[in-house]
């Protein structure tokens, strides 16, 4: 683990480094204006979040769109923008 980094819980693997809020990713073909924007798809639970939350985990889980950013995870592939809340 990197020294000073805070651990989340990602409910798809376990224990990780917390990642960056956002993640953008480029298109990687060149065809137009589109964006995809998944903000509810976050799947990573910092500590301290769930530490503090009065909400048990399951209720956090249901209040997220799961998995719909891998349900778009394609679009840059064919020229669209994909912005999503990894927590």
């Amino acid at each position: 683990m990197i020294q000073g980094a805070i651990q989340v819980h990602d409910c798809l693997n376990g224990a990780v480094v917390r990642p960056s809020a956002v993640r953008y990713e480029k298109p990687r073909v060149s065809h137009g204006g589109v964006i995809v924007v998944c903000p509810h798809s976050g799947r990573f639970y910092p500590s301290e979040l769930l530490e503090a939350s009065l909400l048990d985990h399951f209720s956090l889980r249901r209040s997220e769109d799961a998995f719909v950013d891998l349900l778009f995870q394609d679009a840059p592939n064919h020229g669209a923008v994909l912005l999503v809340n990894e927590f």
